[in-house]
Formats: C-alpha cells, structure tokens, sequence
C-alpha cells in the first residue's frame, strides 16, 4: 500500500481532515494536502517522522510493513484530546504547569494512588509555604 493511501486510511479512521493531521503533526498544511493530491508513494523521512509522532502511529505502519491496527490500545483517543496531546507536545514549558494542575484535580477526586497522593500533598505544602512567605511580606 503506498503512503498516501495508509494516511487516508487513518485519516478515515480517526475522522480527521487535512487540516486536522497538519496541526497535529506541525508540519504545513499544504505538505498534507499534497501528499493527498499526488498520490505520494513516499516522503521525505523527516515528514514521515513529523506524522509518526503527530498522529502516535509507529514508522512501521506508515510505510506499510505494519496493519494500522497495531498497537491499538483499548483507550481510544478522540480529535479534541488529539489535539490536546499535541499542543501539550509542543509546549514542553507549560508541561510542569499541566502536570501539577492535573495532579491537583486528580487528588481532589481521590483517584490516584496513595503514595502519589502524599507527594502531590507533600508539593502542595511546599506551595503554600512559599505563597505565605511572599504574601506576608
């Protein structure tokens, strides 16, 4: 199968448009477009790597040595939490900041561990020390 034809095919899967995979891949939208367009037997390997990791498809299935159904998990991931996932990607100095928010809500809803809750607990101390040294002063 060539390569246009496995990006359609999970293109088709995850119900996502040109537009849709170039946003989540990074890489212009006309790149996409075109690949479509030409009926691209191949790309460039750094495209190749860009929709790899945009779209979480393993490099085997992209040039066809692997079903698309590979490695599917049972979590199914729809277009917004996609884009989610990408924008968080992208922003590697925002992570500590979504990270400590998500462990927040997650210890209010009381659905970790306990040992994890004790360091999240432990941080959010820490926290509020400091914001009560900087606000007494």
């Amino acid at each position: 199968m060539y390569f246009y034809q496995i990006l359609s095919d999970i293109m088709e899967q995850r119900n996502l448009k040109i537009a849709d995979v170039a946003r989540m891949c990074n890489i212009a939208d006309s790149t996409v477009r075109s690949i479509m367009s030409r009926k691209q037997k191949t790309v460039a390997l750094d495209v190749a790597f860009k929709l790899s990791d945009g779209l979480n498809v393993p490099l085997e299935v992209l040039n066809g040595s692997a079903p698309i159904t590979e490695g599917k998990s049972e979590i199914t991931i729809d277009s917004k939490e996609e884009r989610l996932i990408t924008a968080y990607r992208q922003h590697p100095n925002m992570q500590p900041a979504i990270d400590k928010m998500l462990d927040i809500e997650i210890t209010a809803n009381g659905n970790i561990p306990e040992d994890f809750k004790n360091e999240v607990s432990d941080d959010l101390k820490k926290l509020a020390q400091v914001k009560a040294r900087t606000s007494s002063k």
